[in-house]
């Protein structure tokens, strides 16, 4: 359940300390197993006197048959490439034919020449000869390693690759990877380069230092604030047309999104977002997902994503995000028939095809569930089920013009929405949505009016307890039978006793304080009214845990 816990006060820290121990690890990984010349000297082909060897045709076979980055991960973690001193290495790379292997083994490679104390000649020696390939992207790649790995006429050969190609691809679109420090030496030791004009250009149209270290050390502005659309529109389609294929193209076309964001043309945002998203770079692409999001789920409301569908301006690659975020919001709003025809629909045209945003870009703190773990169609049919059953449940009470007499559907409905966390959930967040509320600062800046605003309303309509706990609210004011109405006030403080654990989402609505108090009063409130109710004793254990009383 995607919830965050009070206890968990000092979660943003324990996710950045975890993360830097996960790094730490991860590079202790690869200097593990010292390589003697024993180890190293198991490298080649078996035979029946020297069983034991590996065979390098079996490692190539098994990363070419492999369908899954875990299962090609498994085979160079393996122990007999960790030891490798990266001779094996180089053979399996000049054989496997498919870009996502060679990319992995090269990275590999990468880490070996960096890290690594053994064959750095012979590492050296094979990067240099790859940087001369007319194969772009490896090239580039290269000429990274031997700078990273210290190589001064590396640094100069790459802003010269960078000036003449800009950032390249590879095949299956994804952008070489550019370390900001390179960047930045770069930019300060040829500013002559286009690369160094770009960045200036950057930081004249945006107000701020492009690499975050050179900014002043002040707490950031975060949230709109920092965006200045009259002058940032027109400033940055002038520079995306002045800088294609720069490295900072992510963050300019994000900054455009925010701009068009901020004057509210959301179908210009979304397209720019997903410009980010498929940018030079990527630095700034789980952002840009992020915000892709949280404008679709939190922003738009039914009108605007009809308007988007219906508008020839959206990208074709964002109308099923759309889609199916259009039927989430039907059912949030209570239109269960319409929701339900919208979710078939989306089904009918989509099902099981790899959409955008679904396994795009990873959350970076590995400590969420994963876009490989979150299976997307599966949940959404679940969901659609769900809905459906809400909206048979819906046609029933139309039927019934008595509001007393249509009370016991209207409790099953509601009880429906309580029991269900994800029944109005938004899939496309695959389990990030509170992760990027920390990682995008929309937590830090969920007290500005306009965003207090916003959370307020998406909370509202997207959380089950709170829909539920409406629904309890509104049977509550009406005539019931005595074993119904009992039921009804007891919900209502399950209800309020469930929010609390959504800690500070919860907070855009009542303080920590009001929201035990509603607690409190909600159970008590059942003891006053059924001192021999059916549910006395969970009331009573419930206000113990809280506190509110003590044990007798």
């Amino acid at each position: 359940m995607e919830q965050p816990k009070r206890t968990k006060k000092y979660w943003p820290l324990a996710v950045f300390v975890t993360a830097a121990f996960l790094v730490i690890v991860s590079f202790n990984l690869l200097a593990l197993h010292p390589l003697t010349a024993g180890a190293a000297s198991k490298v080649g082909h078996k035979t029946s006197a020297n069983p034991e060897y590996i065979a390098l045709d079996e490692l190539v076979k098994g990363l070419q048959a492999a369908t899954t980055e875990q299962e090609i991960n498994e085979l160079l973690f393996s122990p007999e490439l960790i030891n490798d001193d990266g001779s094996l290495l180089i053979e399996i790379f000049k054989q496997v034919d498919q870009w996502k292997l060679k990319r992995a083994v090269l990275y590999q490679l990468k880490n070996k020449l960096f890290f690594g104390q053994h064959n750095k000649t012979e590492l050296a020696s094979f990067f240099r000869e790859l940087s001369k390939s007319s194969n772009l992207p490896l090239a580039q790649d290269a000429l990274i390693a031997l700078v990273q790995a210290g190589e001064k006429e590396a640094l100069k050969a790459l802003a010269g690759h960078l000036e003449q190609f800009t950032l390249a691809a590879y095949p299956d679109g994804k952008y070489v990877a550019l370390p900001w420090e390179i960047s930045r030496q770069i930019y300060k030791e040829y500013p002559q380069s286009i690369t160094a004009k770009g960045i200036r250009a950057y930081e004249k149209i945006s107000g701020q230092p492009f690499f975050d270290i050179d900014a002043k050390r002040f707490a950031r502005n975060y949230g709109d604030g920092q965006y200045n659309p009259g002058k940032e529109i027109p400033g940055w389609l002038d520079w995306l047309q002045k800088y294609p294929g720069h490295l900072a193209t992510d963050s300019a076309a994000y900054r455009l999104g925010r701009s068009y964001e901020i004057t509210g043309d959301y179908i210009q945002a979304l397209n720019w977002f997903f410009t980010a998203i498929n940018s030079p770079n990527g630095a700034i692409a789980y952002d840009a997902q992020g915000r892709l999001l949280y404008v679709i789920d939190v922003k738009m409301d039914v009108e605007a994503l009809k308007a988007a569908l219906a508008s020839t301006k959206l990208k074709a690659e964002l109308k099923p995000v759309l889609e199916y975020s259009l039927a989430v919001k039907l059912a949030r709003a209570g239109q269960y028939q319409n929701a339900v025809r919208q979710f078939q629909a989306f089904i009918k045209q989509y099902d099981n095809q790899d959409i955008f945003v679904l396994n795009k870009v990873a959350e970076p703190t590995g400590l969420s569930e994963t876009q490989n773990s979150w299976d997307f169609w599966s949940k959404v049919k679940e969901q659609q089920a769900k809905i459906t059953e809400l909206s048979a449940y819906a046609q029933q009470i139309a039927e019934i013009e008595n509001a007393q007499e249509s009370a016991p559907l209207r409790y099953q409905l509601a009880s429906l929405i309580y029991h269900d966390t994800y029944i109005f959930y938004n899939h496309l967040w695959q389990g990030n949505r509170i992760y990027y509320n920390w990682l995008g600062h929309i937590n830090e800046i969920r007290e500005q009016p306009k965003v207090k605003a916003e959370l307020q309303n998406y909370l509202k309509e997207h959380n089950n307890y709170y829909q539920a706990l409406e629904m309890f609210q509104e049977l509550a004011a009406t005539t019931l039978s005595p074993d119904l109405a009992e039921k009804v006030d007891f919900s209502i403080a399950l209800a309020y006793a469930h929010l609390e654990y959504y800690g500070q989402e919860i907070n855009v609505l009542w303080t920590e304080e009001e929201q035990l108090r509603l607690v409190a009063e909600a159970f008590q409130n059942y003891l006053n009214k059924y001192p021999e109710g059916n549910y006395r004793e969970k009331a009573i254990q419930a206000l113990i845990a809280y506190g509110l009383i003590s044990n007798p």
